[in-house]
C-alpha cells in the first residue's frame, strides 16, 4: 500500500533537488580557431598546458605569445576552479601552450519548478556562468619591446639590438618587416611573429615626435617558456596598499 507523501517529506526532496543542482557540474564549450591556428599547430608546444587568470596574474611576466583559438564555456555555476579543468583539457585538446581566461559573467538559464502540496508550488530561478579562455602559442624569438595596445607607443626595451637600431620609449612602433602592427588575434602581424626565430634579423619602422617616420634593423632574441617555472604568486602583478594593481592596465599592454 503506498502512502501519501507529507509536505515536510515534499520540502526536503524539493531542498535535495536544488542542491543536487547547485553542486553538480554541467559546462559545455565551443572552441573558435583565428587564422594562426595552423601555423601555431606547426610551432612547438612547451611541455604541458598551464591555465590562468588573467585578472590575478601580471601578462607582462609570461613569455611573448600569440593567441590561435578562443574557448567560449557556459555551465551552471561551479566556481572558477571546474572552469579551470575544463579550459586545462581543452587547452591540451589544442596543444596550447597556456590559456588564459578573462572576464565571466552570469546568464539567465531559467527556472525549477517543484510542487510542494496544497496546491502550491515552489519556483527557483537557475543562472549560469559564461567564461572565455583564449589559447596561446609561445612564440620560438621575441622583439624584446612592449606597447601601449591603443596607440603603438613604445612603453618598456629589453632588446639591446633594438635600442642600438635607434627605438626609444616613446616612439610609435608602425610595422614590422613591411607588416603593420595590429591587435587582431588573425593578423598577419601575429602569424609573422609565429614564423621569427632566436637570431633572425627584422626591420621595424616607427614614429618619432618632432622628427617622422624612422627604421632600423635589429635581432629576434631567445624566448624562454618562463612560464612553466613560475608560480602564481611569482606572476601576480604589483599591487599598491589597497590592493590595486599599480601601473598600466596589463590587458592594454603588448609585450614581445
Amino acid at each position: 500500500m503506498r502512502h501519501p507523501i507529507s509536505r515536510h517529506e515534499r520540502l526536503r526532496l524539493f531542498f535535495a533537488w536544488s542542491i543536487c543542482l547547485l553542486f553538480c557540474s554541467c559546462i559545455q564549450s565551443k572552441v573558435k580557431r583565428f587564422a594562426g591556428y595552423d601555423q601555431a599547430q606547426k610551432t612547438e608546444q612547451h611541455g604541458v598546458t598551464k591555465v590562468f587568470f588573467a585578472d590575478e596574474i601580471d601578462l607582462r611576466k609570461l613569455p611573448s605569445a600569440v593567441p590561435f583559438a578562443v574557448i567560449g564555456a557556459a555551465g551552471d555555476q561551479t566556481g572558477p576552479s571546474a572552469y579551470a579543468s575544463h579550459m586545462k583539457a581543452k587547452g591540451e585538446e589544442l596543444n596550447a601552450d597556456f590559456v588564459l581566461i578573462g572576464d565571466s559573467s552570469t546568464y539567465y538559464a531559467g527556472s525549477v519548478s517543484n510542487y510542494v502540496g496544497f496546491g502550491m508550488s515552489m519556483s527557483t530561478p537557475v543562472y549560469g556562468l559564461r567564461m572565455n579562455g583564449t589559447a596561446f602559442r609561445v612564440c620560438p624569438g621575441k622583439l624584446g619591446l612592449s606597447w601601449s595596445h591603443e596607440t603603438h607607443m613604445v612603453l618598456t626595451i629589453e632588446n639591446a639590438s633594438v635600442r642600438s637600431a635607434g627605438l626609444l620609449e616613446g616612439d610609435t612602433v608602425l610595422s614590422l618587416d613591411g607588416v603593420a602592427v595590429e591587435e587582431r588575434p588573425s593578423s598577419s602581424f601575429n602569424l609573422h611573429r609565429l614564423e621569427m626565430q632566436p637570431g633572425d634579423e627584422f626591420k621595424l619602422v616607427w614614429i618619432r615626435p618632432g622628427t617622422g617616420r624612422m627604421e632600423g634593423v635589429a635581432v629576434t632574441m631567445d624566448n624562454p617558456p618562463t612560464h612553466l617555472q613560475m608560480t602564481e604568486p611569482e606572476l601576480a602583478p604589483p599591487r599598491d596598499g589597497r590592493g590595486r594593481v599599480r601601473g598600466t592596465p596589463i590587458n592594454q599592454i603588448n609585450r614581445d
